[in-house]
């Protein structure tokens, strides 16, 4: 029957949200790790409600076109296609980000690395200086610390109108990227806040064409850190879909954190901090490149922060 269901049209002019909803949960069953969570998302994206208005109006007649919809989305959820992506959309930080195949789906481990730049932020009182995300994808790390910042939610001093904020710029490789970012932008209202740039080139270079040395107070990066061998054998979901240009960290996963912590210095003022995502076993790569314990090394003192699972998920270092 979920076959016969999924085939095309047909639906029972009296089939109601409970039974599409037994009927998307048959047909995800042992095909996605979440699939109730999936099939009640999908659901309501189809019904253009709330995943609550799904569970508090279980009768709620399904029109054919709601249901023909709905089917669209079971299809492609079975091809293994990330529901972020049939949503057109992912939360990050309170905000819903748009995504789709041309940036990487924002992780919740993500907003470690959000956090942990908003407490650097609020610790060095930045009131004017220059933030930076490079590598920004869909802007989900930069625009959640500018959106963050504007309203002086972990800062310890008082904005009041007029006062100077902190400006912000955002960068990457893809043109595509970049235009999911300023998207994004416009559908937060950051896009008309004066101080937001987006630079397109690969990794630093955007600052070194815009001359920013010694200018920098914060580089923050999420980047491609899985080791290329390793690409082949990530789940059906993120390898078919997510653009393998923002996963490929190189031959160990670090080509694009060392080219970080080596060129990072010539940008960031003194004091000045590098935020970097890194992968479950990258940590003391990191710590090796910064060169801890050397005094001739341009990072003065260097940490990780974990995730939510223990892992060391952020690396920081502090510039001499």
């Amino acid at each position: 029957k979920v076959k016969e269901n999924l085939g095309g049209r047909g639906v029972s002019a009296n089939m109601e949200v409970r039974d599409a909803l037994s009927l998307g949960r048959q047909a995800l069953s042992g095909k996605t790790e979440h699939f109730a969570r999936d099939v009640a998302l999908l659901l309501a994206h189809a019904l253009g409600c709330t995943v609550e208005d799904v569970y508090l109006h279980p009768e709620r007649v399904v029109t054919p076109q709601e249901y023909d919809a709905y089917l669209y989305f079971l299809k492609r959820r079975i091809n293994k296609e990330p529901v972020a992506y049939i949503l057109g959309y992912k939360e990050f930080m309170g905000k819903k980000f748009k995504v789709d195949k041309r940036v990487l789906i924002p992780r919740p481990e993500t907003e470690i690395l959000v956090e942990t730049a908003l407490k650097i932020m609020a610790d060095m009182e930045i009131k004017d200086g220059i933030i930076c995300d490079v590598c920004c994808g869909s802007g989900a790390v930069g625009l959640s610390l500018m959106g963050w910042g504007r309203f002086s939610c972990f800062f310890r001093y008082p904005k009041e109108a007029g006062e100077p904020s902190p400006s912000f710029i955002l960068t990457d490789i893809s043109q595509e990227a970049l235009e999911v970012a300023r998207e994004n932008a416009r559908n937060l209202g950051l896009d008309c806040q004066d101080g937001l740039r987006f630079l397109h080139g690969d990794c630093l270079e955007p600052l070194r064409g815009a001359g920013l040395f010694n200018q920098v107070d914060l580089i923050v990066s999420n980047p491609p850190y899985i080791p290329s061998g390793e690409i082949e054998h990530l789940d059906d979901e993120i390898k078919n879909f997510e653009p393998i240009l923002a996963l490929d960290g190189g031959a160990c996963g670090t080509r694009f954190i060392n080219t970080l912590i080596e060129e990072a210095p010539d940008f960031l003022k003194s004091g000045g901090h590098l935020l970097i995502e890194i992968g479950h076993d990258q940590a003391s790569l990191c710590k090796q490149a910064v060169g801890e314990g050397d005094h001739g090394s341009a990072w003065s003192s260097c940490w990780t922060v974990q995730d939510y699972s223990g892992t060391e998920r952020v690396f920081v270092a502090r510039r001499r």
